[in-house]
């Protein structure tokens, strides 16, 4: 009965294998194409809703992006997600987080 599969001798290493290499995009297209599936997201969710605004912004803070809701007839703001509590909670558990790391005494 013949293997077909053949095993290296005792004592020798196997090939190595390779893990398919990832090509990095240009951190310029990687943001042009983050922004058009942002772009074609706000379409769908306006067509959804036709007498809302949809927004979306990047919070400076945190680098988390806030999607903005607004009323179309009287442009009053009617949501914000994540809200401006939650950011700047982001915020304080960050600072607390870099903190306890680096405090070896805790």
């Amino acid at each position: 009965m013949s293997d077909s599969v053949t095993t290296p001798p005792l004592g020798a290493t196997a090939p190595a294998q390779t893990a398919p290499q990832r090509t990095a995009l240009a951190p310029v297209a990687e943001r042009k194409i983050e922004e058009h599936a942002a772009a074609s997201t706000v379409r769908e969710i306006q067509a959804a809703f036709p007498d809302r605004s949809i927004a979306l912004r990047i919070d400076e803070a945190t680098q988390i992006v806030q999607t903005l809701v607004r009323d179309d007839a009287t442009g009053k703001l009617l949501r914000e997600l994540p809200d401006e509590e939650w950011l700047r909670l982001v915020v304080k558990l960050r600072a607390f987080a870099a903190e306890a790391i680096l405090d070896k005494s805790v």
